[in-house]
Protein backbone atom coordinates (compact mmCIF):
# COMPACT_ATOMS: atom_id res chain seq x y z
CA UNK A 1 0.00 0.00 0.00
CA UNK A 2 1.51 3.81 -1.01
CA UNK A 3 0.62 6.56 1.62
CA UNK A 4 0.48 8.83 -1.62
CA UNK A 5 -2.55 8.83 -3.28
CA UNK A 6 -4.63 10.69 -6.00
CA UNK A 7 -7.73 9.97 -4.48
CA UNK A 8 -9.24 12.69 -2.21
CA UNK A 9 -11.67 10.65 -0.38
CA UNK A 10 -8.35 8.54 0.48
CA UNK A 11 -6.56 11.53 1.94
CA UNK A 12 -9.37 13.16 3.72
CA UNK A 13 -9.80 9.56 5.44
CA UNK A 14 -5.98 8.99 6.06
CA UNK A 15 -6.01 13.17 7.91
CA UNK A 16 -9.25 12.06 9.62
CA UNK A 17 -8.07 8.97 11.29
CA UNK A 18 -5.18 10.38 11.53
CA UNK A 19 -6.13 13.20 13.83
CA UNK A 20 -8.49 10.88 15.96
CA UNK A 21 -5.44 9.13 16.67
CA UNK A 22 -3.34 11.67 18.06
CA UNK A 23 -5.64 13.42 20.15
CA UNK A 24 -7.77 10.80 21.48
CA UNK A 25 -6.15 8.75 24.52
CA UNK A 26 -3.90 5.90 23.84
CA UNK A 27 -5.00 2.85 25.50
CA UNK A 28 -1.45 1.15 24.61
CA UNK A 29 -0.36 3.65 26.48
CA UNK A 30 -2.48 3.23 29.57
CA UNK A 31 -2.17 -0.79 29.53
CA UNK A 32 1.66 -0.89 28.69
CA UNK A 33 3.29 2.14 30.33
CA UNK A 34 1.14 3.71 33.09
CA UNK A 35 -0.16 0.76 34.62
CA UNK A 36 3.17 -1.44 35.24
CA UNK A 37 4.74 2.14 36.51
CA UNK A 38 1.99 2.24 38.86
CA UNK A 39 2.87 -1.64 39.94
CA UNK A 40 6.43 -0.86 40.31
CA UNK A 41 5.94 2.27 42.60
CA UNK A 42 3.58 0.19 44.38
CA UNK A 43 6.20 -2.62 45.04
CA UNK A 44 8.94 0.26 45.91
CA UNK A 45 6.46 2.22 48.19
CA UNK A 46 4.01 -0.31 49.58
CA UNK A 47 1.54 1.17 51.66
CA UNK A 48 2.85 4.95 51.57
CA UNK A 49 1.69 5.25 47.79
CA UNK A 50 -1.28 2.98 48.18
CA UNK A 51 -2.61 6.27 50.59
CA UNK A 52 -1.41 8.56 48.15
CA UNK A 53 -3.35 7.33 45.48
CA UNK A 54 -6.45 6.98 47.12
CA UNK A 55 -6.14 10.18 48.09
CA UNK A 56 -5.12 11.74 44.15
CA UNK A 57 -6.88 11.65 41.03
CA UNK A 58 -5.10 9.49 38.63
CA UNK A 59 -4.86 12.37 35.94
CA UNK A 60 -3.35 15.52 37.53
Amino acid sequence: MSWRSESPFTVGFRAYVGFWFHCSPNPYMNRFQIAPEEWALEALFGESFVRYRARVRRWI
